[in-house]
């Protein structure tokens, strides 16, 4: 295989090459038998790389190898858990793999992280590639994808995936804020930073107004209304009141205006993506009712041939398929319990005849299911009894909107 070649070829190790190869091809057939806990433990790997990632740079305080052995050991278990991961990838998608551009970004950072621990090995002093190391934490990025289809994570896929479709409108909110500052910072810096006597009088003039990147800081210092009233607003308000006043507006604009326009288009985009998520779940779920429901009828049309209703289901041989392990199973995802397929057979048997016909039970159970329940349930109770307020028992039918569930 081609991944088995480029591997042999870039260890060229005649000791080491065959163990590697043969942990490879463990881990692939290991990763076809049960993708979803090699998945879970990938994700836990992960987290343990970025726990160490900080832990490294908090109490790291030399680029020797030998001082730094033990989080070199632990970089280099990393780098090659997630290259043999890759590698996996790239042999059963083959080519297919790039075409993703989420594959080329974590690949890309794979092998940077590969080219750390070898610089770090050829060149002792070196201290690794700088860029790599950086790099590792965007491996965080990685936790997009890991939690996009997790039921228990829903919410921070949601918000996650409305930052991201959020980047142009951020791009654009980003790029009218400079805008504001620049003018901002013209403003006052033609007001004040110009000045003579205001400088004379205010010693922190130059080091606020004192030129334009100056005076856009201050703004910027303004908008984030970090200690204003100390170092700008008392002394403009005895020297130039009217300066004052227009960065009260540029408060107004920048961070009243422009940061409440980033928060609702972000807002607005996590309401749509949540809204598509509910939409396609019910789409989903709604295909797997339609299947369960299709495998239903074909059991009860093959089960009716055996049977002694000659194509139609009896109440004797409703009794006995009903309790059978395969439609229990079926009962159980439509919500519905076969100690109450009793009552529904009678309900569905309209004309008394003591058999009804596979597609009419299948029918029928696709009536109770969904929103309609309570009005399907009154229909087919009114054609039994011919009394629309009574039930088959006798017993007051629920009022109109109440839901009416066979299974707890």
């Amino acid at each position: 295989m081609l991944s088995k070649q480029i591997l042999g070829r870039f260890l060229d190790f005649s000791e080491t090459a065959p163990a590697f190869t043969s942990l490879y091809e463990g881990m692939w057939k290991m990763s076809g038998r049960c993708g979803d806990q090699g998945s879970v433990m990938t994700s836990m790997i992960f987290a343990c790389s970025l726990v160490v990632i900080g832990i490294e740079v908090d109490m790291q305080r030399s680029r020797d190898l030998e001082a730094r052995s033990y989080w070199f050991a632990l970089e280099a278990l990393f780098a090659v858990f997630f290259g043999v991961e890759a590698l996996l990838r790239v042999h059963q998608l083959g080519f297919d793999y790039f075409l993703d551009a989420w594959n080329v970004y974590d690949y890309t950072l794979v092998t940077l992280s590969v080219a750390d621990v070898v610089v770090s090995i050829t060149v002792p002093g070196s201290g690794g590639l700088g860029i790599a190391k950086m790099l590792r934490i965007c491996r965080l990025l990685r936790i997009y994808r890991s939690i996009k289809g997790l039921k228990a994570l829903a919410g921070l896929w949601v918000i996650t995936q409305g930052f991201l479709d959020s980047l142009l409108a951020v791009v654009w909110v980003t790029f009218a804020l400079f805008l504001f500052l620049f003018m901002f910072a013209v403003i006052v810096t033609t007001m004040v930073g110009q000045d003579l006597d205001i400088r004379r009088e205010w010693s922190g003039a130059d080091l606020y107004v004192g030129g334009l990147w100056k005076s856009m800081l201050t703004i910027l210092q303004v908008f984030t209304i970090d200690s204003i009233a100390t170092t700008l607003g008392q002394p403009l308000m005895n020297i130039s009141p009217i300066t004052v006043a227009m960065l009260v507006i540029s408060v107004v604009f920048l961070n009243f205006g422009c940061i409440n326009i980033l928060v609702a288009v972000m807002v607005e985009h996590i309401v749509n993506i949540a809204a598509e998520t509910r939409v396609n779940f019910a789409k989903v779920l709604a295909k797997v009712e339609s299947k369960v429901f299709g495998a239903m009828l074909e059991e009860l049309t093959e089960y009716c041939d055996d049977g002694e209703g000659g194509g139609e289901l009896t109440y004797k041989d409703f009794k006995k398929v009903i309790r059978t392990k395969t439609m229990m199973e079926k009962m159980k995802l439509l919500n519905f319990c076969f100690d109450e397929m009793e009552l529904l057979f009678e309900l569905m048997d309209a004309d008394g005849s003591g058999s009804v016909s596979p597609k009419e039970f299948v029918a029928g159970l696709r009536k109770m299911k969904g929103t309609e329940l309570t009005i399907n349930y009154l229909d087919l109770a009114d054609d039994k009894q011919g009394h629309p307020f009574l039930d088959v028992r006798g017993s007051p039918a629920p009022p109109s909107g109440t839901a009416v569930h066979f299974c707890v």
